[in-house]
């Protein structure tokens, strides 16, 4: 749809009752990413998780990955080549990348966490942030886009810090966590420093993005 709401598309249609979730446009506007447990007119049969792409009018459906695991959340990196992504594939948990085809894929992380969900690239497609277990709670991480470099930048055992994705400048990481109690909106720059409450709402606030610079 537009931004204003109007001109609403329905992009994928599921005749198995299947859900789509975690769409994300690739850089260039032309195709959307997302998981989905559709298992009919695909490789699907055991109807788990897998990555798909599509055209904006919902044609060229494309399947990106092909297994029993559970594969989700898709980010395309900035120049539109490479998809970062979680799965659970016995290789273990983890982000995984893959070229924007589906071709050549592997495991980018090196932790040892159970849980791992919403990588985000950074602008300039060198880092990635993430949320992961890997060290007690959920918190948020950072790393370099090849799984080098990795560094947590939060720390709060138990509440949950988590959708942390880059500002357009690639500055600061927006987040959701409930550190207060209830999930807020929270800012922090991108080494983790100076975090900052900026919906400060009774109501659960969540998945926050940014909007492109001009």
């Amino acid at each position: 749809m537009d931004a204003n709401g109007t001109d609403q598309t329905q992009v994928s249609t599921n005749p198995d009752f299947s859900f789509d979730r975690s769409a994300t446009f690739s850089p260039d506007g032309d195709r959307i990413a997302f998981y989905s447990n559709l298992s009919t007119g695909v490789d699907n049969p055991t109807g788990d998780t897998e990555i798909f792409s599509i055209k904006l009018d919902g044609t060229g459906l494309e399947q990106l990955t092909n297994n029993t695991a559970r594969d989700y959340f898709p980010d395309y990196k900035p120049d539109g080549r490479k998809i970062a992504f979680v799965s659970d594939r016995p290789s273990g948990p983890g982000l995984y990348g893959m070229n924007s085809d589906g071709t050549r894929q592997e495991k980018i992380s090196r932790g040892s966490g159970t849980v791992f969900a919403s990588p985000s690239f950074s602008p300039d497609g060198k880092h990635i942030t993430f949320m992961s277990n890997q060290e007690g709670g959920d918190d948020v991480y950072v790393m370099r886009a090849n799984g080098s470099r990795q560094e947590r930048l939060t720390v709060n055992g138990l509440p949950t810090d988590s959708g942390p994705v880059f500002s357009p400048n690639g500055k600061e990481i927006a987040f959701q966590t409930n550190r207060d109690g209830n999930f807020e909106i929270y800012t922090m720059q991108a080494d983790g420093k100076t975090p900052v409450n900026v919906t400060k709402d009774p109501s659960g606030d969540f998945t926050p993005d940014w909007q492109p610079l001009r």
